[in-house]
């Protein structure tokens, strides 16, 4: 039985509170009566019938009067429950503006050409995806482009696309769009998901509401990161009209539309009243359409204590906390709240350039990377917020989780230890540590970020101390940072963050194989492979879809990432972000998948 029907034949079957009156004054007429009759009437004292009669009529009138109250009362409850239901169908008010706070400015609102992890928390207000991922990374098409999806055989996906969608401009979207923005993303110059979706080698568009993808081999992939960048629907005419201006111009089919990007300052955006997704909820059936806010405007405010004291002072409703050290503040603020995810990202991983020597050395690079010790670094620097990294680029609770057992934390949990296997692969290295020095040692930059920078200074410090290396140090501007070292190879090292990424494929494709964006021996325009067999374990990575094998792969790549000192990854992030109490929803769904925001079903209380 469902619940509905039980109250609906409860509600048949139960006397009505008003009959339940009457019958309680007919009662007392019987009772009356039998008293009368047990009593006699001899008593001078005692009532006569017409007392009685007078008695029972007055508490009949009494419970008439009572029934009526109550029917009153009733008709106001159901009057408020019906106005109650009536918002809730309605969803919530709109509010004038939705500020936000970030430490770090973006690389671009061109969702496949950006650079920066950051990136996505700006051009997601922008942009819907073909298939859309909820706070646990499922694959809904509630919230989808693409309002179904079928698999014929392994390298064949067939997508219905929603009706009745249009861009900003107007254009309404059509699978036409779909094949436009796969061939951007595989052919433009500049696309950082191209690695992943070379696969797809033809989009078959046979109606305006069918988009057929054709594999030219099979991946567990593709549907995963048509979540991210490459899954954005941007409109490629405008695109291709504009070239590299689109980023200041940019035009999608999301709850915002883009009104400016002005740089080191802010990205406004203002709600797109023709939106056809519904909220609160993700994946609601009924409800009002999203978003609920007149505008959106993401404040970049580089200087982290001027953020949150910007955020404090009532000029925030949301605001990415950069320093762990802030959280007490923000804690302790009456009208302020934290909302954290775990393993929202790597906070740090030393990237090492293995083909500039001296760090083309396998054991000089092993050798820097147990002298490091992220323990320490993260208590001086985090407050020991942060997760110690035992595994490799992919945080716990995702697929290819797992402890690396060459991570040297994993193989020598004590520093004592650590520090001495370090000076081993330094005598292994066979390197003139004085010499070295006296050449200027070896470089390591980071971008722009005061937390980054301490731990940057810290790391340098301890390989000093226990290697004896000079390390010169230089921080960038981000827009400088990446093509610093990833293309132009001008450092020896680098310490950075990366973004959660579920799907293990964007990072084994981006950062592991010859064609890779974030491949640091690829500098310089020469495509060259860190390991010869890394490209084929990364193809089969994502070409089965049992679970298990893909661990197993991605172990083995973790194994040579790791072992050989290519990337090491130190300690796992928190986001901390702090939210302004009068903001709703954000415990349910401001984090997505990968621990960015989704800000789309955020409402306010004060609207």
């Amino acid at each position: 039985m469902t619940t509905r029907n039980y109250w609906t034949r409860m509600k048949r079957s139960r006397m009505s509170r008003r009959s339940l009156l009457r019958a309680s004054a007919r009662a007392g007429v019987g009772a009356a009566g039998l008293a009368l009759v047990g009593c006699g009437d001899d008593d001078d004292d005692g009532q006569t019938a017409a007392q009685v009669q007078q008695q029972a009529e007055q508490q009949e009138a009494m419970a008439e009067q009572q029934a009526q109250q109550q029917d009153q009362q009733d008709a106001a409850q159901q009057q408020q429950q019906a106005a109650v239901a009536q918002a809730q169908a309605a969803g919530p008010a709109i509010a004038p503006i939705y500020n936000a706070g970030l430490h770090l400015n973006t690389t671009g609102i061109d969702p496949h050409t950006g650079t920066s992890g950051t990136d996505a928390y700006y051009f997601q207000p922008f942009y819907d995806y073909l298939v859309m991922h909820d706070t646990q990374n499922n694959q809904l098409t509630e919230i989808s482009l693409a309002e179904a999806w079928e698999f014929p055989d392994n390298t064949t996906i067939i997508f219905s696309l929603r009706d009745g969608v249009t861009f900003h401009n107007g254009d309404s979207f059509t699978s036409e769009d779909v094949r436009l923005n796969l061939e951007r993303v595989t052919g433009h110059p500049a696309s950082t998901p191209k690695a992943n979706f070379e696969v797809v080698h033809t989009v078959e568009t046979p109606d305006e509401r069918t988009a057929t993808y054709l594999l030219s081999e099979p991946s567990a992939a593709v549907m995963h990161l048509l979540g991210d960048r490459a899954g954005a629907m941007i409109h490629v005419p405008t695109a291709d009209e504009l070239g590299d201006e689109y980023g200041l111009n940019p035009v999608g089919t999301g709850p915002y539309s883009f009104v400016e990007w002005v740089d080191q300052s802010h990205v406004l955006g203002k709600r797109n009243p023709d939106h056809w997704m519904l909220g609160p909820a993700p994946g609601s059936q009924t409800g009002s359409p999203v978003p609920y806010f007149n505008e959106l405007k993401y404040n970049i405010i580089t200087e982290n204590s001027t953020l949150i004291a910007t955020g404090l002072a009532g000029d925030l409703d949301t605001m990415f906390i950069p320093e762990p050290q802030f959280n007490t503040q923000v804690e302790e603020h009456p009208d302020w709240r934290i909302v954290e995810m775990q393993g929202a990202f790597v906070s740090e991983i030393l990237v090492f350039n293995s083909k500039k020597p001296p760090l083309d050395n396998m054991s000089l690079r092993l050798a820097i990377m147990h002298a490091v010790h992220p323990e320490a670094v993260n208590q001086a620097v985090h407050n020991n917020l942060m997760i110690q990294a035992l595994g490799g680029q992919w945080p716990n609770g995702t697929l290819a989780y797992s402890e690396v057992p060459s991570n040297p934390q994993v193989a020598y949990p004590a520093i004592a230890d650590r520090r001495a296997r370090a000076q081993e692969y330094l005598a292994q290295s066979g390197v003139d540590v004085e010499a070295l020095n006296a050449e200027g040692g070896i470089s390591l930059t980071t971008y722009v970020n005061q937390v980054k920078i301490d731990a940057s200074q810290a790391y340098a410090n301890q390989i000093k101390e226990v290697l004896g290396l000079q390390v010169n140090f230089e921080p960038l501007e981000l827009v400088e940072f990446i093509p610093a070292f990833f293309e132009n190879g001008e450092y020896h090292m680098t310490l950075t963050g990366w973004s959660r990424y579920p799907e293990p494929d964007w990072i084994a494709s981006l950062a592991y194989t010859e064609s890779g964006v974030y491949n640091p021996t690829g500098a310089q325009d020469v495509a060259s492979p860190i390991h010869p067999d890394l490209d084929q374990l990364v193809s089969d990575g994502r070409s089965t879809f049992d679970v298990e094998e893909r661990r197993e792969i991605y172990g083995k790549i973790n194994d040579i990432i790791v072992g050989e000192g290519h990337f090491y990854t130190m300690l796992y992030g928190v986001n901390f972000t702090g939210v302004r109490n009068a903001i709703q929803n954000a415990e349910e769904t401001l984090f997505n998948g990968e621990g960015k925001w989704q800000t789309r079903w955020l409402h306010s209380d004060e609207a």
